[in-house]
């Protein structure tokens, strides 16, 4: 997903990737006062 947020010079993007029993989820921003790119979150099953 890319978020756009109108009328500003901000946008995120957001990914979501699953396999088998984990979901992965991993988000950046195009401009930002530090990391651009997020920490990936992990979920597992069980």
């Amino acid at each position: 997903m890319h978020w756009r947020f109108i009328e500003t010079a901000f946008s995120d993007t957001a990914e979501c990737r699953f396999n088998a029993d984990t979901l992965s989820f991993d988000r950046s921003v195009n401009t930002n006062a530090g990391s651009l790119q997020m920490p990936t979150v992990v979920f597992t099953t069980g």
